[in-house]
């Protein structure tokens, strides 16, 4: 339950001054009850937090000197539960996982206009609540503890996290064994006295509780000297708006009640565990027993096979390799042997299985045979295995990478070079490296990491496969960047027998990585200054004009309020060109008049008309195409009435790219085609207006080059630097109707 206050006081600490002042405002204009004082600095925050009492602190990230994580992190020292939300202009997945690591209760971005400011509000009263929720239930954990103190039941209560113990009583020790103060040093200790069984269920359901969901399980518990002991769990989230505040539950023995269960279910088992299909042949050769498995297997009814013979069911020369294998038995010393004979069963639809059986004698009388005993397995599924081993023996020879086995102690037992080669990719002759310990090829730094690997695969029952990047050391020192995927060799009786390997040459990729993250470097330097130094200043004057059009009425606002968009159109359009230049994600094959049909009823098209003389499926990221698709047709829309002249005027003015602003022509059509010229496989938009000069066609493509007195000179770049992710190439030229024709060239079609 929420508890209410009269009052929350806010400290608010960013180095904007102008910003500090309007987050203020607007917080206590929202809710009377906020009373916000604010800090110019995080060493400022600090010195008013020694001095004075607050309820909630609401802090910028990129500040001079101390940012806002190390703030953070300095606050919790002393006030490890106090509500703490980082409120930035500048945001990321990095600084976000950074922050939740550090503790922060809450992460928001600054943005413009009033409704960030609704959600900070609410975001700030969320977590004060919730923080006060917190004391009142400590206040009552002490009385918990009062009445706890003679339940034969183990009450406990954990924090949402079950990183902190609140409480548990005596009566823990008793059950698990162990002691109240190794619980309340590691928490989750608890979990070491789970039956190893049963660890992986316990933990799943731990985490759903941690998740907000009650908890009702039973498990086993497994004393030091190796006894079991069986528990049952019950326990209940309690919130504090949508986080889990504390988890309240009991745990109690029920080892005696599931004792009893125990006996049923191993009685089951023994029935169970006679096999897949039973049945039993008397002295004669006669069935005289089966059960209902073996009838559903085979297709005959019980009644059919006692009164039918062996050779009706098997073989003939199935049915002398059973009788050898119970004359065998019968040779024996004793009556426990079993004998395995595998065969064919004929069902009464005709169809043959493998199966095997596994034979041993009915007790006899007096030293007299009475018959055999058979329990039969399906083996269809094993041998579909070994035919599939088969194949992928010949896959193995057939892959273009290099595939080794080695040992548990780290040499190899097998090289396979790529196909078609005879020798290694490393120089050597696969037959030179058997019996060499992989240190011949791999350095001490990369051994250590696949033996890490391993040890994470032997400890991970569910993970059957992982690889990691090494470099292999060729017979002449070279060393070549490579990608090593391992695997577990099946395991002998539970003995770890070694590994199997896939080598694969990764230089190329490497070297893309690098070219990469230096791109994304230099555009996460932009992406900064666009998203932070300019929309900052920008959300700033966007509030303050709310307050002067609240104050008074002026035509100039609105043209205040319009440049206020136009800004923010800018920035758009800036972070959107830089980051178009990103890899496409997975192509996918698009059909191109859909997708132009959809951008057509997305844009502004006014009394436009489209022509779509295509059915071309291309191989595209569809969205990244959309784009594309959206900016050339605004563009065609626009410009289509503008006429050559004021085109020519606009650039001898110093205005940019002649496609990117204007007003709409209301009889402007678009046509979108594929191109048919012979080797160039693509397509083309084009437009019936006056067109680009030809002397402007090489410019039009530059970033910020508009002829609009409103247009931000982006549109076409966005447009060249999306059909350059897809490896595309994109020009001008003149349409038939002495429009402008944009052709996109070098695309792959078809599904």
């Amino acid at each position: 339950m929420a508890v209410e206050a009269s009052s929350i006081r806010v400290l608010h600490v960013d180095d904007d001054a102008e910003f500090r002042e309007l987050t203020a405002e607007f917080l206590e204009r929202m809710d009377d009850r906020l009373e916000v004082v604010t800090a110019e600095s995080s060493e400022a925050g600090l010195s008013r937090l020694e001095t004075e009492s607050v309820d909630c602190i609401v802090s910028d990230q990129d500040m001079p000197g101390m940012d806002g994580l190390e703030l953070l992190r300095r606050i919790r020292e002393s006030h490890p539960d106090l509500p703490f939300i980082l409120f930035t202009g500048k945001g990321s997945e990095e600084i976000a996982s950074d922050a939740i690591t550090a503790g922060v209760s809450d992460y928001l971005r600054k943005g413009s206009g009033s409704e960030q400011y609704e959600l900070l509000a609410n975001r700030i009263e969320n977590a004060v609540a919730g923080y006060r929720a917190s004391r009142a239930a400590e206040r009552a954990q002490r009385r918990l503890r009062e009445l706890a103190a003679n339940a034969k039941d183990v009450l406990w209560i954990y924090d949402g996290e079950w990183d902190d113990l609140v409480f548990v009583n005596s009566a823990y020790e008793e059950i698990w064994e162990q002691s109240r103060e190794s619980l309340h040093a590691e928490p989750t200790s608890f979990l070491d006295a789970v039956h190893p069984e049963d660890r992986e269920r316990v933990e799943a359901a731990v985490e759903r509780a941690g998740d907000g969901e009650s908890l009702d399980l039973e498990f086993r518990l497994e004393g030091a000297d190796g006894t079991e002991r069986w528990v049952w769990v019950q326990a209940e989230p309690i919130m504090a708006g949508d986080d889990v505040e504390r988890i309240v539950g009991f745990t109690r023995d029920i080892t005696a009640r599931r004792q009893r269960e125990r006996e049923r279910e191993q009685y089951k088992r023994i029935v169970d565990a006679m096999g897949d299909g039973v049945y039993a042949v008397d002295e004669e050769g006669e069935y005289i027993d089966i059960n209902e498995y073996m009838a559903a297997l085979s297709g005959y009814e019980e009644e059919e096979w006692r009164e039918g013979a062996p050779s009706q069911f098997l073989d003939d020369e199935d049915v002398e390799r059973f009788e050898r294998a119970i004359a065998d038995l019968l040779s024996a010393d004793t009556d426990g042997g079993v004998r395995t004979v595998e065969a064919t069963l004929h069902t009464a639809d005709g169809e043959r299985i493998p199966i095997e059986a596994n034979l041993t004698l009915l007790p006899r009388e007096d030293g007299e045979f009475r018959g055999t005993v058979g329990v039969v397995r399906d083996i269809s599924e094993r041998r579909d295995r070994e035919r599939e081993l088969e194949q992928y023996e010949t896959i193995v020879t057939a892959i273009p990478d290099e595939v080794y086995t080695i040992d548990a102690a780290g040499y190899f037992t097998s090289v396979i070079p790529p196909a078609g080669k005879d020798r290694t990719t490393t120089g050597y002759d696969p037959d030179e490296l058997i019996g060499e310990h992989v240190s011949v090829l791999m350095d001490a730094d990369d051994i250590e990491q696949g033996e890490r690997l391993i040890e994470d695969l032997l400890s991970d029952p569910d993970r059957e496969r992982g690889s990691f990047e090494m470099e292999v050391v060729t017979r002449d020192g070279d060393r070549i960047p490579n990608e090593n995927h391992i695997a577990l060799l099946p395991m002998d009786d539970g003995e770890f027998r070694g590994t199997v390997g896939v080598l694969r040459d990764i230089t190329e990729r490497k070297e893309r990585e690098r070219q990469l993250r230096q791109q994304n470097e230099r555009l996460e330097a932009f992406v900064g200054v666009v998203s932070h130094d300019l929309r900052n200043p920008l959300n700033v004057a966007r509030g303050r004009l709310e307050f002067v059009q609240e104050d008074c009425d002026s035509d100039h606002l609105d043209h205040i309020d319009r440049a206020h968009d136009r800004m923010e159109t800018l920035i758009d359009d800036l972070l959107t060109l830089a980051q178009e230049g990103e890899a496409v994600r997975e192509l996918e094959p698009v059909a191109l008049d859909a997708v132009v049909r959809d951008c057509w009823a997305t844009v502004a098209t006014a009394n436009a008309t489209l022509q779509v003389e295509t059915d071309l499926t291309v191989q595209a990221d569809r969205g990244r195409l959309q784009q594309l698709l959206e900016n050339l047709i605004t563009n065609a829309v626009e410009h289509g009435s503008t006429s050559a002249q004021q085109t020519e005027d606009a650039v001898e003015h110093g205005s940019t790219d002649s496609q990117d602003g204007g007003d709409a022509g209301p009889d402007v059509t678009v046509t979108v085609g594929p191109l048919d010229d012979e080797g160039r496989m693509g397509f083309f938009i084009a437009d019936d207006g006056p067109g680009i000069p030809e002397a402007d066609r090489d410019r039009v493509f530059e970033s910020g080059y508009s002829t609009a007195p409103d247009g931000t000179g982006f549109g076409l770049p966005i447009v060249a630097e999306i059909a350059d992710a897809h490896g595309w190439s994109v020009t001008v030229t003149e349409s038939e109707s002495g429009g402008a024709r944009f052709e996109i060239a070098g695309v792959e079609t078809g599904d």
